[in-house]
């Protein structure tokens, strides 16, 4: 993942380009096991920024449905479908955005 337009990976990429050449690969990162822990350290900062602002920030949205959002890419909307292969039926994004419900039940402390 070559660094974003204004230069910045952000979180969620800077930790996957910090933590070595497997993390950098898009297609071999999953297997290394650092890989669940830096997704699920995203998923907490994210659960504990929607939890500040609940009304609001909820089901915010930023971004494209293309990696690096290039220009021409489609914002990514709350019906927009995300495919799982194996591992899950396709799921909308306003199904994944709580992590309470549509059978989810974790919570972070």
């Amino acid at each position: 993942w070559p660094a974003q337009q204004d230069g910045v990976l952000g979180v969620h990429g800077g930790g996957h380009f910090s933590l070595g050449a497997t993390m950098q690969d898009l297609f071999a990162s999953p297997q290394d096991p650092a890989f669940m822990l830096h997704h699920c350290m995203i998923d907490r900062l994210w659960a504990i920024w929607q939890s500040r602002d609940e009304r609001n920030r909820r089901y915010a949205l930023n971004g494209t449905t293309t990696i690096l959002n290039p220009p021409w890419a489609q914002p990514v909307m709350l019906n927009t479908t995300m495919e799982f292969g194996v591992l899950d039926r396709p799921r909308t994004v306003s199904e994944v955005m709580s992590p309470t419900e549509h059978g989810l039940c974790y919570t972070y402390t």
